[in-house]
């Protein structure tokens, strides 16, 4: 057993693997873009799928800090997570103070894979006495689908939002960032959200195992069978 778990590490060890699908940006991080960067007409691709975002209007008072809030993907078995955080939690507990941000997201493929739908979750959101924090999306821009996260006085809590769409290569959605209080004492906070591109990802293609990792993993076994019989 223990010879079987060193040759298992020392190939986990000398080869990457499955092969991961390639995250690429315009920005300056290699995996992420601030709003800033999105503004100036960035872009974000992994696994073949491409975001930006544009018409980003801030209503909030105070305003925020647009590079403070940064987009990072990643890859999942089920598609591209998009995760939206901010550099620390935006805290609203003044009736003089709200957010409200406005942007349009876009999501695009050159034909493979196609776009299945999204899912919006988040565990950032909180609130306390009457105040709400809350992400919206209406997905195609036509008023006809929507998504939702929010903890609110009012409606309750939702944390999870997920629709299907018809199989396309380019995807809009209108989103909004809403957070505010109504009463003195009240708090409403939010740290971020995540939003998964649903799409069938190609499998990578088989990674050869290199001549020294098999090497490596025969002297395990050998070194091995040796203390066996000492």
């Amino acid at each position: 057993m223990k010879k079987s778990l060193l040759i298992a590490a020392a190939l986990a060890a000398a080869s990457p693997g499955a092969a991961h699908a390639v995250i690429s940006t315009t920005c300056a991080s290699p995996t992420s873009c601030s709003f800033t960067e999105f503004d100036g007409g960035a872009t974000l691709t992994a696994a073949g799928i491409t975001m930006s975002l544009s018409a980003i209007e801030d209503f909030s008072d105070p305003m925020l800090d647009l590079s403070s809030l940064v987009v990072t993907a990643s890859t999942e078995e089920t598609g591209v997570l998009f995760s939206f955080d901010f550099a620390s939690p935006v805290v609203i507990s003044s009736l003089d103070s709200f957010v409200s941000l406005d942007f349009d997201i876009d999501v695009s493929t050159d034909g493979d894979p196609l776009i299945e739908g999204l899912e919006l979750t988040s565990d950032g959101l909180d609130s306390m006495g009457d105040a709400g924090s809350s992400v919206a999306m209406d997905v195609g821009g036509m008023g006809m689908t929507f998504l939702d996260v929010f903890d609110d006085f009012f409606a309750g809590e939702m944390f999870a939002d997920a629709t299907a769409v018809t199989p396309t290569t380019d995807l809009s959605v209108l989103a909004a960032i809403m957070v505010g209080t109504f009463e003195d004492g009240a708090m409403a906070s939010i740290s971020g959200f995540d939003l998964l591109v649903v799409a069938d990802i190609p499998a990578g293609p088989p990674v050869p195992v290199p001549p020294a990792a098999l090497l490596m993993a025969a002297g395990l076994g050998l070194a091995a069978r040796r203390r066996k019989s000492s």
